[in-house]
């Protein structure tokens, strides 16, 4: 009887793990923003963001420094989330 459990119990971790694996990694976004005219922009995460950093990048109506002012993970397919779990 305990190995049948120990089996059963492997065979479902295993099951979890390969459905977890096949998940693919959803993009990573951030919103830079201008805080003198509060000019918005979206755009694809880069290495070494966080919120409040002054970006390089100046506004295209004023020219001033923007800030990243969120940073956010899309989640295109929510029902396949729910499936899995999470």
């Amino acid at each position: 009887m305990t190995l049948a459990v120990a089996t059963y119990m492997m065979y479902q971790t295993r099951k979890r793990i390969v459905r977890i694996m096949s998940l693919e990694m959803q993009p990573l976004s951030s919103i830079v923003q201008c805080m003198k005219c509060g000019f918005k922009n979206v755009r694809e995460f880069k290495r070494g963001d966080f919120v409040f950093k002054e970006t390089d990048e100046p506004c295209p109506k004023d020219s001033q420094k923007m800030v990243i002012s969120a940073i956010y993970r899309e989640v295109k397919d929510k029902e396949k989330a729910k499936e899995i779990g999470y």
